[in-house]
Parts: structure tokens; C-alpha cells; sequence
């Protein structure tokens, strides 16, 4: 419910500002929120970094999240015998670990300091 009343205030704010004539440029463009959140590597490299640990922070939360909600929407779907109970719960571990890894890699990416142009050069 809190996101729900959170996104109405972001997409009435933007519309208003819209409607209002300000700069929407930067509205829909996530490298550049991105950058402007986690990049550490410049003048605003302490709060980068604090907003890096947050997230970390958060997405350790979203992982334990994940991980219960694989498992009992697969038990819910009926599979919740001795036999594949602890498989299901190994197999949304790796699930909720890989989702979760790659979205932390993305903050820690642009806190150190990549961009996506070097990203292309390092992979």
C-alpha cells in the first residue's frame, strides 16, 4: 500500500511538472538516476557509498524475501512432500542468490566508479 501511495505522489509529481512545463529529460532515463545514486568515484563519493551499503542492506532483506516466496508458492502449489520440501527451498536459495547478486553488482559497479561504455570494455 505504502509503494502504491508512493508511486501516485512520483507519477502526479511528474505530471504536474510536466503540465507545468519543467524539464522531464531525465524522467524515464534510469543511467542516469543510476549514476546520480550509487557513483562514488567523484565529488559525492561518501553519500554514493552510504547509498550503496543501504541498498546492500535492502536487497539482503529482498533476498530473504525471495527466498521464502519461492519456496511456499511452490508449496502451495502442492509440492510440499518430504522428498521435494528441501530441494524447493536449495532451489529458490539459488534462485533468490543469483536475482539478488545481479542487481547488487549493478550498485557496486557504478559505486566504483564504471560506467556502462567501460563495463563493455571489462566483460
Amino acid at each position: 500500500m505504502l509503494c502504491g501511495i508512493c508511486g501516485a505522489i512520483w507519477l502526479g509529481g511528474h505530471a504536474i511538472m510536466e503540465l507545468a512545463g519543467g524539464d522531464t529529460e531525465f524522467a524515464t532515463n534510469g543511467i542516469y538516476h543510476i549514476i546520480n545514486t550509487f557513483h562514488g568515484v567523484d565529488e559525492r563519493s561518501v553519500i554514493g557509498v552510504v547509498y550503496t551499503i543501504l541498498y546492500l542492506v535492502w536487497l539482503t532483506a529482498l533476498w530473504f524475501h525471495l527466498n521464502h516466496g519461492i519456496w511456499s508458492a511452490m508449496q502451495t502449489m502442492g509440492l510440499n512432500n518430504k522428498t521435494w520440501l528441501p530441494r524447493l527451498k536449495d532451489i529458490s536459495t539459488i534462485i533468490s542468490t543469483i536475482i539478488i547478486l545481479m542487481f547488487a553488482l549493478v550498485a557496486i559497479m557504478y559505486c566504483l566508479g564504471y560506467t556502462p561504455s567501460d563495463i563493455d570494455v571489462v566483460m
